[in-house]
């Protein structure tokens, strides 16, 4: 736990493929965020970039307790 080495607050960036960043990018930040009993700040990028490249984005806030704040 990241909590017990002094963390209170995780930031993670991502570019999620925008199939799988709607499959589990919320689910795995309220997992983080309860696994660790920390804050999770997260910013996706989100977007087409060419043709082949699309990511899913949704940024957000998860207190300890995996509850979505902002």
């Amino acid at each position: 736990c990241l909590r017990r080495k002094g963390a209170k607050i995780l930031l993670v960036p991502s570019a999620f493929s925008e199939q799988t960043g709607q499959a589990h990018w919320e689910c795995l930040l309220r997992c983080r965020a309860i696994e660790n009993q920390c804050y999770v700040i997260a910013a996706a990028q989100t977007g087409s970039h060419s043709a082949t490249r699309k990511t899913y984005g949704h940024s957000m806030v998860v207190d300890p307790w995996g509850t979505i704040v902002a």
